[in-house]
Formats: structure tokens, C-alpha cells, sequence
């Protein structure tokens, strides 16, 4: 944003929620992988 023409506190807001996303998409994933694994477990037990 900030080669863009933006200013400098809308290209920090813009790399906030960015990372913002990438922390959610994150924590998605790694309750996705141990919904996955405890599942998996839970099959292989007697």
C-alpha cells in the first residue's frame, strides 16, 4: 500500500490485518489437526 500511494498508517493498518488474517488462518489449521489426529486415535483404539 505504501508504494501504492497510501499513507504510512494505512499501509500498518494494512500489514495488521494481515497478520491478523494469517494468525486466525493459523489457528484454524491447527485446531483442524488435532480434530483430525484425536479422531484418528479415538478410531484406532479398541
Amino acid at each position: 500500500m505504501l508504494l501504492g500511494g497510501a499513507g504510512p498508517i494505512q499501509a500498518g493498518a494494512t500489514q495488521l490485518l494481515i497478520l491478523l488474517t494469517l494468525l486466525a488462518v493459523e489457528a484454524v489449521a491447527i485446531a483442524l489437526a488435532v480434530e483430525l489426529l484425536v479422531r484418528a486415535r479415538a478410531r484406532a483404539e479398541p
